[in-house]
């Protein structure tokens, strides 16, 4: 279809193309176009057979069912849910699990505290004169666990 018929085919399904355009010569001499724009206008007939002979009405009461239906959705909350004791079962239940489980696996990864490890010293020869001057003791004891060897 070439550009002329293109942008006035609105004007040509309308049946009232204007006398001046030139759409009626191009038309004349161009089979291509003129094949199209039949085409067209027989959909253009077959989608005015789809068309309803009478207007549509709802039906009696509709408006007051959709007003009551946007009402509803509107005083409706997501805090609403917790009142449902469906709902209120399954969320606390669902808790416990979640709980349960969690209780469970730091119980399974904790590790207990390392114990401390104790190494007795035994020194096998003492001095005589410990606890007699306690600055001399402490100075007994620093050199013992210095040299100390296991």
């Amino acid at each position: 279809m070439h550009e002329l018929i293109r942008e006035r085919l609105e004007e040509l399904l309308s049946g009232a193309p204007q006398p001046e355009s030139g759409l009626e010569q191009h038309l004349v001499t161009c089979t291509e176009c003129r094949d199209e724009l039949a085409a067209f206008r027989q959909q253009s007939a077959l989608l005015k057979t789809l068309r309803c002979a009478e207007a549509l009405s709802p039906a009696p009461g509709f408006y007051a069912r959709v007003w009551e239906r946007i009402q509803l959705q509107r005083s409706a909350s997501v805090w609403n849910a917790l009142l449902d004791p469906g709902f209120a079962w399954r969320l606390a239940l669902g808790s416990l699990a979640a709980l349960l489980l969690m209780g469970a696996f730091v119980a399974m990864n904790e590790k207990a505290p390392p114990a401390p490890a104790v190494t007795a010293i035994v020194v096998d020869e003492q001095p005589q004169e410990l606890g007699l001057d306690p600055e001399r003791d402490r100075d007994a004891v620093l050199v013992t666990l210095a040299t100390y060897r296991e």
